[in-house]
């Protein structure tokens, strides 16, 4: 009998939630998304700073970010990641601004529900400014816990492609789960006033670097990668270290093996193709996956490697258990969001899909595959 082990990339699913009346500011905190650190594998909300960073200087009113760089954006594996909205990490440089440490007025309950047009003139009223979204991204990460959060915030930036044509503002901040994230954005009418949006001010010149718009990649794209460099990556990555030091790829003869167990020709994919070695795969916003099939002693497998500015992460993998047989792994750029693979194509019990979801996972499961 044939041991199958699989193992899934498991997130939990976003839970949104709408903004609530005026509510005091108190000690809860954002939790800061920081860049990863040489290790690609790191957790993403480790607290730690990237090295080209400044470390911000508190006073009892505002946060000081003297000019530097931080990482905008998020990891491509970030429970919650909204990766059509949300840009993968990216090194991005700001000038010297300063940032309220609470939300306006700074006292113990925040000033909710104006719209942006008043909030920035309030700003405008002190001698400040409305914060940019990047801004407030980087005082989220860098700051600590001296950067209080309990809801969602205006800022002046305003939404861009990724929220339509309408004329919008970007609000960070505020939800109960992801939606407290650092990097999580979302748009509101530019005219609304909703109830349970608050904002701060910022000092010092405007920054007007732009938010790095996600990039929708070609659906599928070979790429040429020696196994070498495959074992080195998979050496970092804790789930698949086991299978690194002899690791070795299938080729398009090993997909068509496969094809052959069961008498089946690349006819019968009816329109599918066989990857050869690793296949990009893009099938929604963010930085493309690397895909591909093969085998590391008697185990086959196939992997899903996601990308961040640092490395790669693992996305998910099926491993064929004690059984070195070739894998046929099939793509189509009609079906963007699936791939398929079997080793022994046209048998039952043989194969299975890889599924991305619309929150940026890829799902392996075992099915019977048809083409």
């Amino acid at each position: 009998m044939r041991s199958l082990v699989l193992m899934l990339a498991c997130l939990s699913a976003l839970v949104g939630c709408s903004p609530g009346p005026v509510a005091p500011v108190g000690p809860r905190l954002a939790r800061a998304e920081v860049a990863p650190s040489a290790n690609p594998t790191a957790d993403a909300s480790a607290p730690t700073t990237p090295d080209a960073a400044v470390p911000s200087v508190a006073t009892a009113e505002t946060l000081e970010l003297p000019a530097g760089e931080f990482f905008a954006g998020s990891s491509p594996d970030l429970v919650g990641r909204d990766p059509r909205r949300e840009a993968a990490l990216q090194r991005t440089t700001l000038g010297a601004f300063d940032i309220d440490r609470r939300p306006f007025p700074g006292e113990a309950s925040a000033r909710l529900g104006l719209g942006v047009a008043q909030a920035a003139r309030l700003c405008d009223e002190r001698g400040r400014r409305l914060c940019s979204e990047l801004e407030w991204e980087a005082a989220c990460k860098l700051g600590g816990t001296n950067f209080e959060t309990s809801g969602p915030e205006w800022t002046a930036s305003e939404g861009g492609p990724a929220f339509g044509e309408t004329e919008t503002r970007i609000v960070r901040g505020g939800g109960e789960t992801a939606e407290l994230r650092c990097s999580s954005r979302r748009a509101l009418q530019q005219d609304a006033s909703p109830r349970g949006v608050g904002f701060r001010c910022c000092g010092g010149d405007t920054n007007s670097t732009p938010y790095p718009e996600p990039e929708r990649a070609p659906a599928f794209h070979p790429l040429q990668v020696e196994d070498t460099r495959l074992r080195e990556i998979l050496a970092t990555l804790p789930e698949l270290a086991r299978y690194a030091s002899d690791f070795q790829l299938f080729r398009a003869a090993d997909a068509e093996r496969a094809l052959s167990r069961c008498q089946g020709t690349p006819a019968d994919l009816h329109g599918w193709e066989l990857v050869d070695g690793v296949v990009e795969w893009a099938p929604g916003w963010g930085l493309p996956d690397w895909v591909f099939a093969g085998h590391s002693g008697d185990d086959a497998m196939v992997v899903v490697l996601h990308r961040t500015a640092e490395g790669f992460v693992h996305g998910a993998s099926y491993v064929y258990g004690k059984e070195p047989a070739s894998i046929a792994l099939t793509f189509t750029t009609p079906s963007r969001d699936v791939m398929q693979f079997s080793a022994s194509v046209g048998c039952a019990g043989e194969g299975g899909v890889l599924a991305a979801e619309p929150d940026g996972r890829v799902l392996a499961y075992h099915r019977r595959v048809g083409w």
